[in-house]
């Protein structure tokens, strides 16, 4: 391969690279701000965290619909954030204390 031929192909892959962070970036998708993508001719590498596994998903989904693309390495990793885990036990909140011992609170109805 001479000297053309890999910048030919450098600026091929710039090409794919900007159209699949437009494609991502461009569609008010702030969740996958943090995907870092990569391409070496029709093969797309993305990397990054995601906190849900649709996001992972929704961005793989996403990548294929861009012109170009052909392979892609998904190499994102889902971190889900910790505070979002479902309280276990004691932890629970003050109305599911009440609904363990049997006594479920009323609704209550929001004024129109």
């Amino acid at each position: 391969m001479d000297i053309q031929d890999q910048s030919a192909t450098t600026v091929a892959d710039h090409d794919l690279e900007g159209r699949v962070r437009n494609y991502l970036f461009g569609n008010k998708m702030p969740m996958l701000r943090d995907i870092e993508v990569e391409a070496f001719g029709d093969r797309v590498i993305l990397s990054g965290r995601v906190r849900l596994y649709y996001h992972k998903q929704l961005c793989v989904s996403c990548c294929r619909r861009v012109v170009g693309v052909r392979t892609i390495d998904d190499q994102i990793v889902v971190e889900p954030d910790s505070a979002v885990t479902a309280p276990v036990g004691d932890d629970l909140p003050a109305a599911g204390n009440l609904a363990k011992e049997g006594k479920v609170p009323r609704r209550v109805r929001k004024p129109r």
